[in-house]
């Protein structure tokens, strides 16, 4: 069996082995969304640059219904004075383009900086970052306009990434912006009319008017210093739970050593007790609380073996006496036969008979009492009427109680039975009686009753005694013993009580003894399943 030394190590150990993996995790876990949030947030700041670059990129390459304005150029060999002003108004436009063009295209210019990509719908390249090269990266499927979607990705040459997708329109509600008479910013055609009414605010677009769909843009970053990040507070709790659990083995064992040492202390003292020290006890004062009931157990087990050691020599002592007896009887009619046999009568085989007799009975109630006490007797139960088995084992009882004129009550219902061993309840009842005659003074009273009712009473047998006081009450059942130290009664071996409770506790039985108000002994059997009374006791009168 497992000691409780290796249970609670093995039990604190798993508790904080299970305490140190969640706390780790969510260390590591609190670090990791940390990381992803800040990578994010540094990926959302791309969402308007990203914007602004598609804006700056010329409308026909935004769009399929717009063509480049190539033949513009060659229409005239020098632009008239009219044409003059708003060529230069598009080259200033153009050149501060450019330069706003060019802060932005900062960020994505660094080798270590951000990465993006631009598509049409089908797969066309509009847009894409310098440090890129001639790499590309994957256009994500099954994208839908709205908030931008986060993703760990592999970069171009293999590393870690951490990209930002998101699906947008450019800048024009939908449709192309007219230019006025600009022939690079109108559509191919000829000339709006100068007086053509224009769009109403809110309204439909011209039905030629071209249609501009949605973009897919890919923003990356590099996810490689996180990753190693995390690969360091990995290895870094791995560690510290390793040499904590190595720390907790030692601090478990020591603190388990220093508390569990009063237990060895008691244990020490237990293994020096044998039957010559049962009248020690164990002290509590120097006990934690935890061992404070288990040394009152202990010292209530000690008083108990005591007592049973004590009433084993009372037993060994008294069965002495009652066989040394009857022995020394024999010894010395066998001496006198021996010397003067020609004085051989019948008186002295009768007693001879009378004293093997005696021996007999002594070591058969020894014997019977051994088979019930050990559970190796059968029992064979019946219905049993307890009036009529009463009555029976009254009648020998009878004469002798009506020569000590004793007067007795035998008060039981004819309707109460019990589902009983006959002829084990025949042997308690008779005892019983026997031991109420027999120590029942001359005139005294002797009261025998049943119970029909639904208390588990059984009989109740009470009679008249005198020099019986309660310190005598406690060894009533005792084998052996008797209230006459003198043991000048030879008629009874003081085995009677004894063997009467012996056989009520084989039935589930209960025989207790006591005093009443009036002095009296009262016996009780009652079922066992009953409340016991609190008057019980364990002697022998007989």
């Amino acid at each position: 069996m497992t000691s409780i030394r290796k249970r609670l190590v093995t039990w604190l150990l798993l508790g904080l082995s299970i305490m140190w993996v969640a706390a780790g995790a969510g260390v590591y876990f609190s670090v990791q969304r940390g990381e992803l949030a800040r990578l994010d947030a540094g990926l959302t700041k791309m969402d308007s640059p990203i914007r602004l670059m598609t804006n700056m990129v010329p409308r026909h390459m935004l769009s399929d219904d717009i063509k480049p304005p190539a033949a513009a150029a060659n229409r005239e060999e020098s632009p008239t004075r009219d044409q003059r002003p708003q060529r230069e108004e598009r080259a200033l436009r153009e050149e501060s383009r450019s330069r706003a063009l060019a802060e932005r295209w900062e960020n994505f210019s660094r080798e270590n900086g951000y990465q993006f990509q631009i598509w049409k719908p089908d797969g066309t390249t509009i847009l894409k970052s310098p440090n890129l090269g001639e790499a590309n990266l994957e256009k994500p499927a099954n994208l839908q306009p709205g908030s931008p979607q986060y993703f760990p990705m592999t970069g171009k040459d293999g590393e870690q990434m951490r990209a930002m997708a998101i699906m947008f329109r450019p800048k024009g509600f939908g449709f192309a912006r007219l230019r006025g008479n600009d022939p690079a910013g109108r559509r191919p055609g000829p000339p709006p009319p100068q007086n053509a009414p224009g769009r109403r605010p809110g309204g439909p677009p011209p039905q030629d008017a071209p249609r501009f769909h949605h973009l897919t843009a890919i923003v990356t970053t590099d996810a490689g210093p996180m990753h190693q990040t995390l690969a360091n507070l990995l290895l870094g709790i791995t560690g510290i739970g390793i040499i904590a659990a190595l720390g907790s083995v030692g601090l478990i064992h020591l603190a388990l050593k220093s508390g569990l040492k009063p237990l060895d202390k008691l244990g020490s003292k237990v293994a020096l007790i044998d039957a010559s020290s049962l009248d020690g006890r164990f002290s509590s004062n120097d006990m934690p609380g935890e061992l404070t009931p288990i040394c009152s157990r202990l010292n209530a087990l000690m008083e108990r073996l005591e007592e049973s050691f004590e009433r084993e020599k009372r037993f060994s002592a008294d069965l002495a006496h009652e066989l040394r007896t009857p022995i020394a009887e024999l010894r010395m009619m066998s001496e006198v036969a021996l010397r003067w046999p020609e004085q051989a009568n019948t008186d002295q085989a009768r007693e001879t008979l009378e004293i093997a007799e005696q021996m007999q009975g002594i070591i058969e109630s020894l014997l019977t009492l051994g088979r019930y006490e050990n559970g190796q007797a059968e029992i064979q139960p019946e219905p049993v009427d307890i009036s009529s088995l009463g009555r029976s084992c009254w009648k020998p009882f009878a004469e002798r109680a009506a020569e000590k004129n004793i007067k007795v009550n035998l008060d039981i219902p004819d309707t109460q039975t019990l589902e009983s061993d006959p002829k084990l309840l025949r042997l308690i009842f008779t005892n019983l009686f026997s031991n109420a005659t027999e120590y029942t003074p001359d005139g005294g009273v002797i009261d025998i009753t049943g119970s029909s009712g639904m208390n588990g009473m059984v009989l109740r047998v009470s009679n008249t005694v005198s020099g019986i006081g309660p310190e005598s009450v406690s060894h009533l059942f005792e084998r052996f013993w008797r209230q006459d130290n003198a043991r000048t009664d030879h008629n009874h071996s003081g085995l009677g009580l004894c063997l009467a409770r012996t056989c009520s506790r084989a039935l589930s039985l209960d025989l207790q003894a006591g005093l009443d108000q009036e002095n009296r002994i009262v016996f009780n059997l009652k079922r066992a399943d009953e409340e016991k009374s609190s008057s019980s006791s364990s002697g022998n009168i007989a």
